[in-house]
C-alpha cells in the first residue's frame, strides 16, 4: 500500500544527514517499492526555517537530507547532527 496522503514526524539527525523514518510510517510500504517522496524539514529553533527536498527511502529506513536544506536551516550553526528536526512526506 503506497503512500497516498501526507504525514509528520519528529526525528534527529543523524550523521551523513539521515534521518531515521519510523517503524509505523514504514509499514507503509510493505510492497518492496521504494517510491519517491516530497519532503519538508523543519528544525526547532527559535527561527523555524523550513527547507523543501526530494528523497528516497533506503532499506534500511533511513532518508538523506540533502546538503543544501541542512545550509538553509542551519543558519550560522556548524551541524546540526543531534538536533530535533520534524520532516513532513508526501508523494512526490
Amino acid at each position: 500500500m503506497p503512500l497516498t496522503e501526507k504525514v509528520t514526524f519528529q526525528s534527529t539527525l543523524e550523521p551523513y544527514n539521515k534521518v531515521q523514518v519510523p517503524k509505523l510510517i514504514r509499514w507503509q510500504f510493505k510492497n518492496g517499492e521504494r517510491p519517491g517522496f516530497k519532503g519538508r524539514c523543519k528544525c526547532f529553533r527559535p527561527w523555524d526555517r523550513l527547507a523543501v527536498f526530494y528523497a528516497k527511502m533506503k532499506k534500511d529506513g533511513r532518508i538523506r537530507v540533502p546538503r543544501l536544506a541542512l545550509l538553509i536551516l542551519q543558519g550560522e550553526k556548524p551541524t546540526l547532527v543531534g538536533y530535533l528536526l520534524e520532516i513532513t512526506l508526501k508523494p512526490a
